[in-house]
């Protein structure tokens, strides 16, 4: 059963949800004044489920940049930034979540020919990915007038007990390089914590142009557009990193080259990816489990669209103006949603959608064959809670 957490008092606000689980507590992120040009946030916000209560921590200096993935389970990473001509400083900083305990962990000073503050610079596509309390991976944009924005400039791993950053080695395996990061999830395999990176950071249809056109030249050059998925337990990975030692091959699960492309890496329960061939025109659905790959499902065309959802898989279709939701496994379609509507999440026993013209949430039960309205507001859905919340408008 899906639970649904209700938040009320931020209407006129921006609100951004984090990716941190704290049991009956969540955390957001609120941004005040949307006529300010540097989109600053403003505070931290944690909202006790249970007793109805909020617990506010206000950001004393300009703060555009905070952690998208969160495993330390109540610390966040943030970073702030100050700049003067086309110099910036970016200092980085631990919050715990659950005690309100700011702590700064180190600087790092960056020419920027971007811009001049973080309205207009390339430094907020910097990325924060939180590993656990006292690790997190750091991926700078590139920021030079002639710069790839395909490719970050160097990625580094932040150590909060030692207040210091140490650079992740580049390369990784025979044919890839770390800076091409773009996805990050953290899971537990055999008892121990791993990482499950995926690279490659040009899009499907890009990668489809070169290889129809076979101007590999339109590729990170010398690279051909490589992609990997990639398997390594944390411990193992930090000492790496700290030694100085590359990624090897041992750890790459899956490549592709200018022929095919991950089209997306999910993990709403085992993790799962698809692979796109450009040859066949369809997208194999992948599951990592037990730190083997595993063809689950094989689709026509491009599909990113792909949810999980009690061990079963889902493909979320547009159909003349209406979204459709159909069973993969049986390949029947469960549901359809009117004009005006997008499904937010289901399965075979319900589907949650939001109307886009009136934020509308609707909770639709396909066992009973009824619905009803659950409220109107953005909303953040937390498959790993199964939880929904509803900030209200």
């Amino acid at each position: 059963m899906i639970r649904v957490v209700h938040v009320r008092g931020f209407e006129n606000d921006s609100i951004v949800p984090s990716m941190l689980s704290l049991e009956d507590r969540i955390v957001f992120l609120v941004r005040k004044n949307m006529q300010n040009e540097e989109m600053h946030f403003d505070k931290i916000v944690k909202y006790h489920v249970l007793s109805n209560e909020f617990a506010e921590w206000s950001f004393t200096k300009p703060v555009g940049i905070v952690s998208n993935h969160d495993s330390g389970k109540h610390v966040m990473y943030y970073a702030s930034t100050e700049w003067k001509n086309h110099e910036v400083n970016i200092e980085f900083y631990n919050f715990d979540c659950d005690t309100f305990k700011n702590t700064f962990v180190c600087s790092i000073n960056m020419e920027d020919k971007s811009g001049s503050h973080i309205g207009d610079s390339d430094i907020t596509n910097t990325e924060l990915y939180g590993i656990d309390e006292r690790f997190c991976i750091v991926a700078l944009p590139n920021v030079s007038d002639d710069s790839n924005a395909s490719i970050f400039s160097q990625v580094l791993l932040l150590d909060s007990a030692e207040k210091r950053l140490y650079q992740i080695p580049n390369i990784l395996g025979n044919n890839d390089l770390f800076c091409r990061l773009d996805q990050l999830y953290i899971q537990k395999y055999n008892g121990e914590t791993c990482l499950y990176l995926k690279t490659g950071r040009c899009t499907v249809s890009e990668k489809r142009r070169a290889y129809r056109v076979r101007n590999k030249n339109s590729l990170d050059k010398s690279l051909d557009g490589n992609e990997s998925i990639i398997c390594i337990e944390i411990n193992k990975f930090i000492s790496m990193v700290k030694r100085e030692i590359p990624i090897g091959i041992d750890s790459i699960l899956d490549s592709c080259k200018s022929e095919s492309a991950f089209s997306m890496m999910n993990a709403n329960g085992r993790i799962f990816y698809g692979r796109y061939n450009f040859a066949h025109n369809n997208t194999e659905i992948m599951e990592i489990a037990s730190g083997q790959i595993h063809r689950k499902h094989t689709v026509k065309g491009v599909e990113n669209r792909v949810v999980q959802s009690d061990g079963r898989y889902f493909l979320m279709n547009e159909h003349e103006g209406k979204q459709v939701l159909l069973d993969l496994e049986s390949e029947k379609t469960i549901f359809i949603t009117s004009p005006d509507e997008r499904i937010i999440t289901g399965n075979l026993k319900y589907v949650i959608t939001n109307r886009f013209r009136t934020s509308e949430i609707f909770y639709y039960n396909l066992l009973e064959n009824s619905s009803n309205k659950i409220g109107t507001g953005l909303t953040d859905f937390d498959p790993s809670k199964n939880e929904l919340i509803l900030f209200h408008e």
